[in-house]
């Protein structure tokens, strides 16, 4: 668990008499996350680059949110090296390097794609910018601070 981004212990106790003078007293505690966040990125900046092929575990690292919780990527936009950016699943499906995948464990984003002996990689050459987001699907988020802000991986091989 990621203690910096915990926020402080909330406690309550509610007690309760009867008619006979019996006093019951039930306690709950609890801890609130803090929203995930990419750590050392800034939000609609490049956080992160692959420059060679395969790429292979390439990660960023994120904090906060429940370390119980199901975080997912997801790809919001991509765009080519004339930048040609596509939003649409189709688009962003065309335009994402071959064996692109992004997955979120723990605490770390991993990034990896291969270029190698591809038709979409003329000789071994493919460029692009994917615009990425973290997706906490716990059940107690704040539909706030569902998805993390905006951050962008180059590939550029």
């Amino acid at each position: 668990m990621d203690i910096i981004n915990v926020r402080p212990l909330w406690s309550l106790a509610v007690s309760v008499t009867d008619d006979f003078g019996v006093t019951r007293t039930v306690s709950a505690s609890w801890l609130e996350f803090g929203p995930l966040t990419f750590n050392g990125c800034t939000a609609g900046t490049q956080c992160a680059s692959c420059g060679t092929s395969p790429c292979q575990d390439t990660s960023i690292t994120y904090s906060g949110g429940n370390p119980t919780d199901s975080v997912t990527v997801s790809v919001v936009k991509v765009c080519d090296v004339n930048q040609k950016c596509a939003t649409d699943a189709a688009g962003m499906a065309a335009l994402l390097p071959p064996g692109w995948s992004a997955t979120a464990k723990g605490t770390t984003l991993t990034v990896t794609m291969d270029c190698t002996n591809q038709p979409a990689c003329p000789n071994g050459i493919f460029y692009a910018d994917v615009y990425i987001v973290l997706v906490d699907h716990g059940t107690c988020v704040a539909p706030a601070y569902v998805q993390t802000f905006s951050t962008i991986f180059n590939v550029d091989v």
